[in-house]
């Protein structure tokens, strides 16, 4: 058995849906290797389905040259053939010490002997890279922006991640284009992002609830009209939903409870710091109000054909205390 005290751990996995992570760290391992020696010490193996066991257990036991170790990278790992996927296996048994193998791939299951030999040779040997929520999005952007050098604010991820969807690729190249014209100090406002940032995806349901929570009609109505026709009966239960949840926070934040509607709503934790904001901007009544006016507006979209009409009537009465 070789000696396998060391820091480095012979395998990694880069596994998830989360592309730019598993990018940066594919880079990450590659940048350990000298460019004058990339030829030597780096295999990469770009297509894993066609990947024959007999190729990579040559790459895996060869030695480095001029360096520590040896760098050998397998994209989709999740294709393996089950020959390639097995001599993994049994390779990971007594690996070679001067080489770091990683495998990168979308999805691999945790009841596969691949992911298993790889999980059990170290804590670390998993690099996690889930696809992220699509509450988790403006979370990220700020991290990204952060990383370049920028400082972006809270509405302007949030309207950048209503703008770009959920693909990090697309949200990546944004925050690089925005760096090289503006420069790695720039402050991001929501300004910046409108003027700048095409909308290359449908706005989403809770964008729209949102916007009336803050009680700006202008926005709401903006992102209300790029909807496609027939959304009124969508748009109206969503927004019901968010006005009882306001009710509820503005209840809990008068008994100086708010924590306790992570209690009530688990599934909607992760909006709690939101809804506490959101609910100052209406008192108990007006949030009532609102709850008894979506009774006739329900009506009128289920039972006319001028559902935009009250659709937007209804909300323009739920902002009307602070217009834009």
């Amino acid at each position: 058995m070789r000696e396998k005290d060391r820091e480095v751990n012979p395998v990694y996995a880069a596994i998830g849906g989360n592309k730019p992570k598993r990018d940066r760290a594919v880079a990450k391992l590659k940048s350990h290797v000298d460019p004058a020696f990339e030829s030597f010490n780096l295999a990469e193996f770009p297509e894993g389905s066609s990947l024959e066991a007999a190729d990579l257990m040559s790459s895996l036991e060869q030695l480095p040259f001029g360096a520590e170790q040896r760098i050998v990278i397998v994209h989709e790992a999740d294709k393996l053939p089950k020959e390639t996927s097995d001599a993994i296996v049994g390779y990971l048994k007594d690996p070679n010490l001067a080489c770091v193998l990683l495998l990168e791939a979308d999805k691999l299951a945790k009841n596969t002997r691949l992911y298993k030999a790889v999980a059990s040779s170290s804590p670390q040997a998993i690099i996690a890279c889930e696809s992220l929520k699509a509450y988790e999005i403006p979370g990220y952007i700020r991290q990204e922006g952060s990383r370049l050098g920028l400082t972006v604010l809270p509405d302007a991820a949030d309207e950048m991640a209503s703008r770009l969807g959920e693909t990090l690729e697309l949200i990546d190249t944004t925050l690089e284009s925005i760096v090289r014209v503006h420069g790695p100090r720039t402050l991001v406002d929501k300004a910046l992002v409108k003027a700048e940032v095409p909308r290359v995806v449908e706005p989403k349901p809770w964008d729209f609830c949102d916007a009336v929570c803050r009680r700006n009609l202008r926005e709401a109505l903006e992102i209300y009209g790029r909807f496609d026709d027939n959304t009124e009966v969508l748009l109206h239960k969503m927004l019901v939903d968010r006005l009882r949840e306001l009710l509820v926070m503005k209840s809990l934040v008068s008994q100086g409870k708010p924590g306790d509607f992570k209690r009530h709503f688990a599934n909607k934790a992760w909006m709690a710091n939101k809804l506490t904001g959101w609910s100052r901007n209406f008192s108990a009544a007006e949030l009532r109000q609102a709850l008894a006016a979506a009774i006739p507006c329900e009506q009128a979209i289920k039972g006319s054909k001028d559902a935009k009409t009250a659709m937007i009537a209804w909300c323009a009465s739920i902002c009307a205390k602070n217009p834009s």
